[in-house]
């Protein structure tokens, strides 16, 4: 009320400036915006690969890894504070070129969902609109033991040529989703990942 008064003093109260409208929204939304920010302060928590296997079953290209959380109590109480969080694993297959961009040609993603039902004080995790549930006491077991083995099906061998040199990209975030639209179209280049954005490559002859 004391800015409101302020950007209008000494004008006409039905009638106020484009400027002063202009800076109250943007002192409004910077105050949105760190208080988002303050809620999701996570410092930075790693995602950890443990594994990384490219295998040969049924004559099918599958991509075998495993993770590790640093701190996932940490994790844990963001969900407690209310943030919903998404974890995302996305991995290419790309044929490597000598010259120019590397040729992408198949990628598959991994994305479930994360939030607390605080009533019932149970974690909720949502995969592919299949809800698992689970004591909040018990989030670090249930999650830890879900990224422990994760596999992606890129397709069949036979799209590899024999002496090519392909790359496997793997890339892991765990990121807010309950930041409104209008919030991260205009702060683009702010950060909402609780978990940065983490890029491991395999580089193999086929």
């Amino acid at each position: 009320m004391v800015i409101w008064l302020s950007c209008f003093q000494g004008q006409n109260p039905c009638r106020p400036r484009a400027g002063c409208l202009a800076r109250c929204f943007r002192l409004a939304l910077l105050c949105l915006v760190c208080g988002l920010a303050s809620s999701s302060s996570l410092h930075a928590q790693s995602l950890v690969l443990s594994d990384l296997v490219l295998d040969n079953s049924n004559s099918t290209m599958s991509v075998h890894y495993g993770l590790l959380v640093k701190d996932a109590p940490a994790i844990a109480n963001a969900l407690h504070e209310g943030l919903q969080l998404r974890f995302c694993s996305h991995v290419a297959l790309y044929k490597k070129r000598s010259f120019g961009w590397d040729t992408l040609l198949v990628e598959k993603e991994t994305v479930f969902d994360l939030h607390e039902d605080t009533l019932k004080q149970e974690g909720v995790m949502s995969i592919a609109g299949k809800e698992i549930r689970f004591p909040m006491t018990e989030f670090e077991h249930v999650f830890q033991k879900r990224l422990a083995s994760l596999t992606a099906s890129l397709g069949p061998w036979s799209m590899a040529q024999k002496g090519r040199t392909y790359v496997v990209r793997l890339t892991l975030s765990l990121s807010r989703v309950d930041v409104p639209v209008w919030i991260r179209f205009p702060l683009f280049f702010w950060s909402w990942d609780i978990v940065p954005a983490t890029q491991f490559e395999m580089e193999f002859v086929y």
